[in-house]
C-alpha cells in the first residue's frame, strides 16, 4: 500500500464497501467479539435514530431482504415492536434463506412474534414511517428484477402519495452503488439515511445527492485507528476550514499585492460569460484584473464594470498577448472563447505558460482535440466536457465519476474539477475530495463562468493550485447555498456574486 497525506483542510474521509468489510473484521478481532454484535449495534443505533427524527411515528414498515442489511432490520423491527410500535416485516421473498447473523436476528424477530410477509405495495398505506433495509453495501451490478420492482413501487408511492411519508434508510439507500454513487438502475429515495463505520464514497456524488437525502454516521464503537489502516478512496472538504484559510489583508496592502488577473474569452456574442468570470474574480478579491476579448464586446463591458482594464485582441498575433503575459499573476481562458481560429490561435500561445490557469469551457473542447499536458493549469469541466476530453461517453463519466475525474488528471497533468453534484477535485497526487455543498438550482448558464473568476482570484492571489481548487469549488457551492435560500428555481449564476463577497469576508 502506498503511502498518502491526507490533504489539508479536508474533514470526513471516505471509504470503499471492501475496506468497510475489511474494516469490521478487523474491529471484530481486535475488540474480541462476534460480528453479530455489530449487528445488534447497528439495529439499535437505527432504533435511536428513528425514536430521535421520527418519535411520533406509529405505524412503521421495515423493508427486508436477504443479506446483513436485513438483519439490521429485523433487530430494529423487533426493538421497535418492544416498544409498543405497530411494525411490520415487509420481505422480497417469505421462504428466503437467512444465513449466518441475518439468520440470528431472523429468528430473534419471529420470538418476538412478528411474522413477515411478502411485500406488496397496497401494504404500504397508512404507514407513518418506512424503513429500507433491502440491499446494503454488497450490491454489484443490475438489481434483480424482484428488487427493482419494490423499488420502483416504494418510489412511486412516495411520489405520489399526499402524506409524505418519510423513508428512512439504513446504511445505504438500495439499488445504490456505495462505491460510484450510481443507481443500478433505480435506487430509493430517502429523507434520511444512517450510515456505518464510514462514510461510502458514492453517497456524495452524482446520483447519490438525490437518494441519499441527509446523511448521518454511526460508527458503531469502532475507534478511529482501526481506520487508519486503510486509505481512504477521497474524502470531503470542510468548507468552513477552507474559506477561512483565504489570506488575509494588510492594514497597508495596495491592489498590487492582491495579484493580477488576466481573462481570455468573449468570441463575437458571447461577452457576456468573460465579464461573469471577471467579476467573480473581482468580488473574491483580486488586486486587479485585465480581460482581453473582441472588439465589440469592450464598450458593453466597460459600461458594466468600469473597474476592469480591457483591451481587444485580434488574434494570436496581437502583440498585446504577449505584452500581457508577462505582466499577470494567473490567467483565465476558456468563457466564451468559441472553438474559432481566434480561441483557438490565443489557446495555442497560452498552453505553453508556466503562469497558474484555469482553462474552462471552449478551451476544453479544444484542449481535447489537441491534447496537450501542463502541471500550471487548473481544469474544470462538466460531465459532457469531461466525455470529450477522454473520448468516451457522458454517461460513462457519471457511472464512476470518482475514475473519470483521476482519468482527466492523469491525461492532462495539473488539477481536474469535475463539476456537478458532489464536485470532485483530483490533485497532482491523485488525491481526491469532494464538494458536499450547492444545490440543484445551480444547474443553470453561467455559473461554471462563475465559478472559473473565483479559482483565477485565488490563483492570482498567490494561493496554491489545488488548494485554490478546493477553496474556490467550496466558495461556488456555499455562495449558490446562500443565494438560493429564497427558492432554487429561477437562481441566476449573477445571484452568486453578493454572497461571494460576503464570504470571503467572513
Amino acid at each position: 500500500m502506498q503511502h498518502q497525506i491526507q490533504p489539508s483542510y479536508v474533514e470526513q474521509a471516505l471509504f470503499q464497501a471492501s475496506d468497510i468489510k475489511l474494516i469490521e473484521q478487523n474491529a471484530s478481532q481486535s475488540g474480541g467479539y462476534a460480528m453479530y454484535e455489530l449487528m445488534e449495534k447497528a439495529g439499535l443505533a437505527s432504533w435511536l435514530y428513528l425514536k430521535k427524527h421520527w418519535p411520533e411515528a406509529k405505524n412503521i414498515t421495515v423493508l427486508c431482504g436477504k443479506g446483513n442489511n436485513a438483519g439490521d432490520g429485523f433487530v430494529l423491527a423487533r426493538l421497535g415492536a418492544s416498544e409498543g410500535k405497530a411494525v411490520q416485516v415487509l420481505c422480497v421473498d417469505i421462504e428466503a434463506e437467512y444465513k449466518g447473523d441475518a439468520l440470528t436476528a431472523y429468528q430473534a424477530m419471529l420470538k418476538q412474534n412478528i411474522n413477515p410477509k411478502i411485500f406488496a405495495p397496497s401494504l404500504l398505506e397508512g404507514q407513518d414511517l418506512i424503513v429500507d433495509a433491502l440491499l446494503g453495501t454488497g450490491l454489484s451490478g443490475k438489481l434483480r428484477t424482484n428488487f427493482k420492482a419494490i423499488i420502483d413501487a416504494l418510489n412511486t408511492y412516495i411520489k405520489n402519495s399526499n402524506t409524505e411519508t418519510p423513508v428512512f434508510c439504513i446504511d445505504i439507500p438500495s439499488g445504490l452503488d456505495s462505491d460510484t454513487g450510481t443507481m443500478n438502475p433505480v435506487a430509493i429515495q430517502a429523507s434520511r439515511t444512517l450510515t456505518f463505520i464510514a462514510v461510502k464514497s458514492g453517497m456524495v456524488t452524482g446520483h447519490a445527492r438525490a437518494c441519499c437525502g441527509i446523511i448521518d454516521l454511526d460508527a458503531l464503537g469502532i475507534k478511529s485507528i482501526d481506520t487508519k489502516q486503510f486509505l481512504p478512496s477521497a474524502w470531503i472538504n470542510d468548507a468552513e476550514l477552507l474559506i477561512n484559510s483565504l489570506p488575509k489583508r494588510s492594514k497597508v496592502a495596495h491592489k498590487g499585492d492582491h495579484g493580477h488577473l488576466l481573462l481570455i474569452g468573449g468570441d463575437y456574442g458571447f461577452g457576456g460569460a468573460i465579464l461573469m468570470s471577471a467579476i467573480a474574480a473581482a468580488r473574491c478579491g483580486v488586486g486587479m484584473f485585465t480581460i482581453l476579448t473582441r472588439d465589440a464586446h469592450v464598450a458593453p463591458i466597460l459600461t458594466q464594470c468600469p473597474e476592469a482594464m480591457i483591451r481587444s485582441i485580434s488574434g494570436a498575433d496581437d502583440p498585446a498577448l504577449i505584452e500581457m503575459l508577462g505582466n499577470v499573476d494567473a490567467v483565465v481562458i476558456g468563457p466564451g472563447l468559441g472553438k474559432e481560429e481566434w480561441g483557438k490561435g490565443i489557446l495555442e500561445v497560452i498552453w505553453s505558460s508556466e503562469l497558474p490557469m484555469l482553462i474552462d469551457a471552449d478551451a476544453l473542447n479544444i484542449l481535447a482535440e489537441h491534447e496537450k499536458r501542463n502541471a500550471h493549469w487548473v481544469m474544470t469541466p462538466h460531465p459532457g466536457e469531461a466525455s470529450r476530453l477522454l473520448g468516451i461517453d457522458t454517461s460513462d463519466v457519471e457511472q464512476n465519476r470518482y475514475q473519470a475525474v483521476m482519468a482527466l488528471q492523469s491525461k492532462y497533468d495539473g488539477i481536474a474539477v469535475l463539476k456537478g453534484a458532489g464536485t470532485l477535485i483530483t490533485d497532482d497526487h491523485q488525491q481526491t475530495t469532494v464538494c458536499s455543498e450547492g444545490n440543484a438550482g445551480m444547474a443553470s448558464a453561467g455559473m461554471g463562468d462563475i465559478l472559473s473568476g473565483i479559482i483565477g482570484s485565488l490563483l492570482a492571489q498567490g494561493v496554491e493550485n489545488g488548494l485554490a481548487a478546493r477553496t474556490g469549488v467550496a466558495l461556488h457551492a456555499r455562495a449558490g447555498d446562500l443565494a438560493a435560500m429564497n427558492g432554487q428555481k429561477g437562481l441566476m449564476a449573477t445571484d452568486l456574486l453578493i454572497p461571494l463577497r460576503m464570504l470571503v469576508n467572513s
